[in-house]
């Protein structure tokens, strides 16, 4: 107990310590901050402007943020199943929407530019789990695998730091390593919904054994979800090894470019306006 007291207190000394040598930032704009407990660095001004999936209207299916909360589902989910698209996945869950005032901070994350940004995501995206998705008992966390060109390239994966984050403040388990990534694959923006459904399938496969996933509620954690498909396409892969129930964390989502009004099409999904 008093060696357990001794290290809390050296780990205090050395945080302060770091912390005048390299004294916080807004992940988004880089402005000076003081330290916060809650290590959430982000500016006054700043929180203003970025916009917090917590504070806007998404969709119950894949969390993009949507114009009017008289819409329960984006067009996209529905035109999906309309189109014989599935989606196995249960529910993504973002902290901020994907737009020109967050797009900074993100693009930073995800080129390894601002490492000390991962407190602050982390944290925001274990509070939006809680929020979003607090009654369900996560059995382990996994990761959407990089692209060769990306490890080649920066040698970095954001995805791995923020699953290592969430492993401490969950106490889920992170499975390191869980899908590879067979080939490399197209940007998704660049693409219409036939084209990213045929770009991403078979892009990744299962590196662990079946039994690791079998009958367990998984979280998949990925940077920006731009159209929910690489989600998607995980949460397929983990399905039919025999996971039980999937769901997407991510710190982004890009905007839905349109809505669908609940109705009596489906028990989930809704029919368009």
């Amino acid at each position: 107990m008093k060696f357990n007291t001794v290290l809390k207190y050296v780990k205090s000394v050395l945080d302060g310590f770091w912390d005048l040598l390299y004294p916080p930032k807004c992940v988004f704009c880089a402005a000076l901050m003081e330290v916060r407990r809650d290590k959430i660095y982000i500016c006054e001004s700043c929180r203003k402007t970025v916009r917090f999936c917590a504070n806007l209207h998404c969709c119950a299916v894949c969390g993009a943020p949507m114009v009017s909360s008289e819409y329960k589902y984006c067009a996209s989910c529905y035109n999906k199943r309309k189109n014989g698209f599935p989606i196995y996945f249960e529910r993504i869950v973002g902290v901020f929407e994907y737009n020109d005032d967050s797009k900074q901070g993100i693009l930073a994350l995800k080129n390894a530019q601002r490492l000390d940004a991962y407190d602050t995501y982390s944290v925001l995206l274990h509070g939006m789990l809680l929020s979003k998705l607090g009654g369900v008992n996560f059995d382990m966390i996994v990761t959407v695998p990089p692209s060769r060109q990306r490890m080649n390239g920066i040698g970095f994966d954001q995805c791995v730091r923020l699953a290592e984050k969430l492993e401490k403040l969950t106490g889920v388990k992170y499975v390191k390593g869980c899908m590879k990534r067979n080939r490399e694959t197209l940007p998704q923006k660049s693409l219409n919904l036939g084209q990213r459904m045929t770009s991403i399938s078979g892009a990744f496969s299962l590196r662990v054994p079946g039994d690791t996933v079998r009958n367990k509620t998984v979280l998949v954690i990925d940077d920006i979800a731009t159209t929910g498909s690489t989600v998607n396409e995980c949460a397929r892969v983990l399905k039919e090894a025999g996971a039980r129930a999937v769901y997407g964390g991510v710190i982004a989502i890009t905007p839905a470019p349109s809505a669908v009004r609940t109705g009596s099409d489906s028990n989930r999904y809704a029919a368009v306006k």
